[in-house]
């Protein structure tokens, strides 16, 4: 069932309609926020395209523009969770991951293979 369909059958319910507008109108919203989890997605520019992807499952997407990869994403997201034979993130994992991004420094010419690079005898490896 929908939740457009769900809402909207509770509100023909004899309890619903019982209860003052003011607070149908506040159910109404807290029924139709809850039924969203937050999937926290990270967006970034490689080369000249836009890549989204989410920590929580295994996909990602690219589109021209950030915007196109996001809505690219989110469509898998739906797609993903609507298979039934993919195996699901926990909903209170999905609820309680944040999301960091830290800068590490990596020092590339050691990568590179350059030796003692502060002093004068500097290598550098060839293979």
């Amino acid at each position: 069932m929908k939740k457009e369909s769900f809402i909207k059958n509770l509100e023909h319910t004899k309890e619903f309609e019982s209860i003052p507008t003011p607070i149908k109108n506040i159910l109404k919203e807290r029924l139709e926020s809850s039924c969203s989890i937050p999937f926290p997605i990270i967006t970034f520019k490689e080369n000249e395209w836009f890549i989204a992807t989410t920590p929580l499952i295994d996909v990602c997407a690219q589109g021209e523009t950030e915007k196109d990869a996001t809505d690219s994403l989110i469509a898998m997201i739906h797609d993903y969770m609507a298979d039934p034979y993919t195996q699901k993130p926990k909903i209170d994992t999905t609820i309680e991951l944040k999301v960091g991004i830290k800068n590490i420094p990596i020092d590339i010419l050691k990568l590179a293979g350059v030796d003692n690079y502060a002093g004068k005898n500097t290598t550098i490896a060839t293979g």
